[in-house]
């Protein structure tokens, strides 16, 4: 087993040709401890630095590699990197299956949905590309599930976080089991929480925006018309390249694809400074946004000459300009369903590609911005 040094607990992981660093804090308590590697169907570079150390592998999906930390020359921190196999079940149905679901478009751009949970209560969450599995607020862990009721009476009025992986939810006709469910403090308005894109992962999502119906798909339905997009999964998000442009310059960087972020279009503060973005833009106005554990970003909006995504473009894009660290942790800009509700999307998570097609509410007015000609 391979043997590092580290003077600070504080490390981190890089996966591939990213520049998305995985924070890690070195455990002496946990053997072992599991970094779980982003999605990919290809074989990834991955390396691990502590403040003193450092080393790099090659895996492939469905492999695993333990190491070995000494932290002050004394403590043993147990490691071990997870690459997980990509998920090739669902694609190998036949016949093919097709689960239809309507949903309701908020007036917050949240995409409304009705499971039941553990086959008893019924919620209301929003699916949410910018999280993973199910996330359900105190309030309506409390008042509106029986989660609280197995568990020990001081534990209700406690700070909880976590319930174990011993849960069943119901989407439709789809069903999960021995799913964990993450508390959180706040989230949309009009919702219990949410419902994240890996619960997905091996199928395929289309969200019609047109008929206001979420599809889950086993297989690729047809993409005629469509334009498609590579995925990539930094932290386990979801994200694509695209291209701002103001003025006559061209800005490439990755952006996060987030249905939880109900504006447009959130232009991260070191990218900007790295690109030298133009320091003359009008300001629009001021505002702020709010993540779901009630952190408060103050931002200011201007308006952006164009975005293209591929051969797809959209042009006075309303985009806050954040002064702070990015909510995400990522050194990335983030699409929020302001701007993507405007393309009935495919999300392919067995081949990691995204397909866009403008829909009917391509040219709407933007809530922060200037009215369309």
């Amino acid at each position: 087993m391979p043997v590092l040094h580290a003077d600070s607990k504080k490390c981190y992981f890089l996966q591939g040709k990213t520049e998305f660093k995985s924070g890690w804090w070195l455990d002496v308590n946990t053997n072992p401890d599991i970094f779980v590697m982003d999605k990919a169907r290809n074989a990834q570079k991955i390396s691990f630095h502590t403040d003193t150390d450092e080393l790099s592998i090659k895996l492939k999906p469905g492999q695993t590699f333990d190491f070995l930390v000494i932290l002050n020359d004394k403590d043993s921190c147990y490691n071990r990197i997870d690459f997980p196999k990509q998920n090739d079940i669902y694609s190998q149905l036949n016949p093919t299956q097709h689960d239809t679901i309507p949903f309701v478009l908020s007036p917050e751009n949240k995409i409304h949905l009705e499971v039941v949970l553990n086959e008893i209560d019924t919620l209301t969450v929003y699916f949410h590309t910018g999280s993973t599995g199910l996330e359900l607020t105190h309030t309506a862990i409390k008042t509106r599930t029986s989660l609280l009721e197995a568990l020990q009476a001081d534990y209700q009025t406690s700070n909880f976080e976590f319930f174990p992986a011993i849960n069943q939810l119901q989407l439709g006709n789809l069903n999960w089991k021995n799913l964990s469910v993450m508390a959180i403090p706040i989230r949309a308005s009009g919702t219990d929480g949410s419902l994240g894109w890996n619960l997905f992962d091996g199928k395929v999502v289309e969200i019609d925006y047109d008929k206001s119906l979420l599809i889950i798909h086993t297989q690729l339905p047809s993409v005629k018309g469509y334009s498609c997009l590579n995925l990539s999964f930094p932290n386990h998000n979801l994200a694509i390249q695209a291209d701002l442009i103001f003025g006559n310059r061209k800005f490439s960087s990755p952006f996060l694809l987030n249905s939880g972020y109900q504006r447009a279009l959130l232009l991260d503060s070191v990218i900007r400074f790295e690109q030298n973005f133009p320091s003359d833009l009008e300001i629009l106005k001021s505002t702020s946004l709010v993540n779901g554990n009630g952190d408060v970003f103050n931002t200011l909006i201007v308006n952006t000459n164009e975005i293209q995504l591929k051969n797809l473009k959209l042009t006075d894009v309303p985009a806050q300009l954040l002064d702070t660290d990015n909510p995400s942790g990522l050194k990335v800009h983030i699409l929020g369903n302001e701007l993507l509700k405007r393309f009935n999307t495919i999300y392919d998570f067995q081949k990691n590609r995204v397909y866009i097609k403008p829909n009917s509410l391509k040219d709407l007015e933007y809530i922060d911005g200037i009215p369309l000609e």
